[in-house]
């Protein structure tokens, strides 16, 4: 399919198409409760403009979403681009997008109060198939004070 096919102004019905499947994904993990994912007007799917970046990003080996993502990122001068897959990072940040990933997220609500404790946020990113390394986490959770580095 070309650039258009994803584009949520010429195929609405997949704009709530996505929207959904993104919400049901956040209450299905548990990192949001139903009402507040019935609630969520602030989430919608937008696709971006310029097709022939799209195209080139594609053609460069990203998959069509994580292409979308930074095209818009970049379209739109986005503070952030939250991209968790290595290759669609390094590409956003080559072409001067900054990047965060889940658990940069999942960090900054900790130092910001908004979560207690992180690791039972890491083990849900990890059971709705977010892969991270032992390593990671281990490195994170001794960040956050979670863990003892001995």
């Amino acid at each position: 399919r070309g650039p258009s096919a994803y584009n949520p102004y010429l195929h609405p019905e997949r704009l709530e198409q996505r929207r959904a499947w993104v919400l049901s994904r956040l209450a299905a993990t548990g990192l949001a409760r139903a009402a507040e994912v019935e609630a969520a007007t602030w989430i919608s799917v937008v696709g971006a403009a310029r097709a022939e970046i799209v195209d080139t990003l594609v053609s460069s080996g990203l998959h069509r979403g994580e292409a979308e993502a930074i095209a818009l990122a970049v379209e739109r001068r986005a503070d952030w681009l939250l991209i968790d897959e290595r290759q669609g990072r390094l590409v956003a940040e080559g072409m001067g997008v900054a990047v965060v990933g889940s658990v940069g997220i999942v960090v900054a609500a900790k130092t910001r109060g908004d979560i207690a404790v992180i690791g039972p946020v890491l083990e849900a990113l990890r059971g709705s198939g977010l892969w991270l390394s032992d390593a990671l986490v281990a490195r994170v959770l001794i960040a956050c004070g979670e863990q003892s580095n001995r």
